[in-house]
């Protein structure tokens, strides 16, 4: 009798692995650290997974990085400190006792770095004599955010603008919150001096260069300094109401004539805007003793000098109530 030949098929190797991807701890994002992630292949070929095979690229060559053998566990590999600013790429393949599958990679994986320089750093006097230090964003925010981590990982952080006096000195001046990019300089400048700016950007892996320096600013005139003893003198009138004598100290003009502006609210009501004088001194009429609950009036002053082109840095106030 003749013998059936049966058909003997050869074990089929696993598929590829789906949704290769990679994630940034939200947590350590510093720290060069990502996890490779996938899921198992729609068909083992009819055999156990038995490991994972898994590369990476250098320098353009894919190269053996690990044998993955947890596989009843979590499909995940943590990868350390890898190098900022550089582009690998992953793949990974399963094997089988039949052998070893097709591979499936991960795309480009490029972890953030520090920020490029701001750009175009300008400055300019404003008609109150605020100092205004202005730049563009940097052309490069670090790299790309993860894939899934744009909520966690903020673009960029702060700006920080950076003074010179002489251009080889630079003093950290002040830090930006990064949705407010201007700086409004509060200091006191007088004529004669000499400063250019730059700014550094911030993000969550750290600071990054200084921007090439603005132009100088060197003012020809002094923006005067605030006023000192601001004072309220109160005298009863034959009324019934009170009036106030409004004195203070004058700070340096720099050498310009100059004015002050007054604003006077009495129990929070405006009595007086920016009510412009010439001397250290003003009298305030007609104050009532007492607010509408019978409590003392309370006078509130403000003063600030003025040179009929810069505003002092700061306003001096003084509260008093009618004794």
């Amino acid at each position: 009798a003749q013998l059936a030949v049966v058909p003997v098929h050869a074990a089929e190797l696993p598929g590829a692995p789906a949704r290769v991807s990679w994630t940034q701890e939200a947590s350590r994002p510093s720290d060069g650290d990502i996890n490779l992630n996938w899921q198992a292949p729609a068909s083992n070929g009819g055999r156990p997974i038995t490991s994972y095979e898994i590369q990476q690229t250098k320098d353009g060559a894919w190269i053996d990085l690990y044998t993955f053998t947890n596989v009843s566990g979590r499909l995940t590999l943590r990868i350390n400190e890898l190098p900022r600013g550089v582009t690998y790429r992953f793949r990974v393949a399963a094997v089988t006792d039949a052998g070893q599958g097709p591979w499936t990679e991960s795309g480009e994986v490029r972890l953030r770095t520090v920020p490029s320089a701001p750009r175009d750093v300008t400055w300019k006097v404003t008609p109150s004599g605020e100092l205004v230090v202005a730049w563009r964003a940097p052309e490069d925010s670090g790299g790309p955010f993860p894939p899934g981590g744009a909520d966690a990982l903020p673009e960029l952080v702060s700006y920080r603008v950076w003074v010179t006096p002489d251009g080889q000195t630079w003093i950290p001046a002040v830090t930006q919150r990064a949705n407010q990019p201007l700086y409004i300089s509060s200091s006191v400048y007088r004529a004669g001096d000499r400063s250019a700016f730059a700014v550094s950007a911030i993000n969550e892996v750290g600071e990054g260069p200084r921007s090439t320096a603005s132009t100088w600013f060197e003012p020809t005139e002094a923006r005067p300094e605030p006023v000192t003893n601001l004072r309220i003198a109160f005298r009863n009138l034959p009324s019934g109401k009170a009036a106030g004598a409004i004195t203070w100290t004058p700070g340096d003009s720099g050498g310009s004539a100059q004015y002050y502006k007054i604003t006077v609210t009495v129990n929070g009501q405006s009595r007086l805007r920016d009510k412009v004088v010439k001397v250290p001194r003003f009298t305030l009429s007609n104050i009532p003793p007492k607010d509408f609950r019978g409590r003392p009036s309370k006078v509130f002053v403000s003063v600030r000098s003025w040179n009929a082109k810069y505003f002092s840095a700061s306003v001096t106030t003084r509260e008093a109530y009618v004794p």
